[in-house]
């Protein structure tokens, strides 16, 4: 018997980070990180892949690489390379132009941790201002993005 559920994955680039959510009915199921996928774009494609086939998603969602806001060089090709990988699969995708509510991702992130419990544990603290934004943020990135197809307002 098939699983109908919707399962949703949500990849994100950021801060030299490619991150994936999975989303199944309504909560974040699993969630997972890799650095080398972004400072080897050769390596992007192939661990999307693994991702893809280990979550089993339904749904795939990421940012537009032709509108990528603040997004340096690094993670632009990195989002071209996700399009790329979204166009050859199956399953039905979405390319989203990033858009963000809060004053800033640290109370965004803190927002979606209340909405997922389940995430809350990845919940980075905001750093002081002379410090590095911290990799995680990546996680509620493509959380947000998920959240957005998920419970469209």
């Amino acid at each position: 018997m098939e699983d109908d559920r919707s399962r949703v994955m949500a990849v994100a680039v950021r801060m030299g980070r490619l991150a994936a959510i999975l989303i199944v009915d309504d909560k974040v199921l699993a969630w997972a990180m890799s650095d080398v996928a972004v400072k080897d774009e050769r390596k992007t494609g192939p661990k999307l892949r693994q991702w893809i086939s280990k979550f089993k998603p339904n749904l795939l969602i990421s940012e537009n690489p032709d509108q990528p806001g603040a997004k340096g060089e690094t993670s632009v090709s990195c989002l071209k390379i996700i399009a790329d990988v979204f166009d050859d699969r199956p399953e039905r995708s979405l390319m989203l132009i990033r858009r963000q509510k809060e004053k800033n991702r640290y109370e965004e992130a803190a927002r979606l941790a209340e909405l997922y419990p389940d995430i809350a544990c990845e919940l980075p603290a905001k750093p002081p201002c002379w410090d590095k934004e911290n990799p995680k943020l990546v996680f509620f990135e493509a959380l947000a993005m998920a959240h957005r197809v998920v419970h469209p307002k």
